[in-house]
């Protein structure tokens, strides 16, 4: 096993095999290293959680050095390796950088970063670390593109790692309320009506002054379709505020040279 730190395209893969035909000659050993047939590589990451039950200490990790240890090889670990040694394809080493930046390995996660650049740029590499990119900045528009559904486990952990972004407030871009509406109202439940509402609010105040002429930089022109979208639903009219149908149809009338303009609240794209 290479120690934590070591590069090169093999560097977080473990040999698994038996030592055999092991001679003393003088001051040396010399021996066969024989790998096992069904068994003979593990991902150096599955060996090193459970490094306390296999006897390896902290500081060996770093160094390079032989060491004996008293002691069997878990069967559950045995059951994680391969025959042939996996290919450390960019989706793997993606997995496994969100993996450690979830579990705050920091170092282990730095080596993969460093791993990621040798990749070159790739809509495979770009979909690889949404997760990652989640992780760091919960974004609304990403979860659907995970297949994170709405009124799930994960879909309910999504509403909170988003609610706490808005609560934050920092950093948040301008067509945030557009994203956040549109979120709460697809995977939100009665907990966030509230908050909701209050993002439906300030896209109201939006169209508004896009209908009066200025506010043809407030939000994309898309943006302000979803939205659309949500007072076009029944269910949000009745807790959306008074009024809000009337500002709906008001954008219906935005100018021919958005080159957007649908000719009735439920015509217009909607893009999720």
């Amino acid at each position: 096993m290479y120690e934590v730190g070591a590069g090169g395209p093999h560097a977080r893969v473990v040999r698994h095999s038996r030592i055999r035909n092991i001679v003393r000659r003088g001051h040396e050993l010399a021996f066969t290293f024989e790998p096992d047939p069904k068994h003979a590589f593990l991902d150096r990451s599955a060996v090193l959680r459970i490094a306390d039950r296999l006897g390896i200490q902290q500081f060996e990790q770093h160094r390079t050095h032989w060491a004996i240890k008293d002691g069997d090889i878990p069967a559950e670990l045995i059951a994680t390796s391969t025959a042939e040694r996996a290919q450390r394809t960019v989706a793997v080493v993606a997995a496994e950088y969100v993996e450690a930046r979830r579990e705050g390995r920091r170092r282990e996660a730095a080596e993969l970063a460093e791993e990621l650049e040798d990749f070159p740029p790739s809509l495979e590499k770009a979909l690889s670390l949404v997760p990652a990119r989640i992780l760091q900045q919960p974004t609304p528009e990403l979860y659907p593109i995970l297949g994170i559904e709405p009124r799930t486990p994960e879909g309910r952990n999504a509403v909170v790692a988003v609610v706490a972004r808005d609560h934050n407030g920092q950093d948040l871009p301008a067509d945030w309320s557009y994203s956040l509406a549109w979120f709460l109202d697809l995977y939100g439940s009665a907990t966030e009506a509230g908050r909701l509402d209050g993002a439906l609010a300030e896209c109201a105040t939006h169209m508004i002054a896009l209908g009066t002429g200025e506010g043809e930089a407030a939000a994309p022109v898309e943006y302000r379709l979803r939205t659309l979208a949500l007072f076009a639903k029944p269910e949000t009219y009745r807790r959306s505020a008074p009024g809000i149908a009337e500002i709906a149809q008001e954008v219906c009338r935005l100018p021919k040279s958005t080159g957007t303009r649908p000719r009735s609240i439920r015509s217009f794209p909607f893009p999720f």
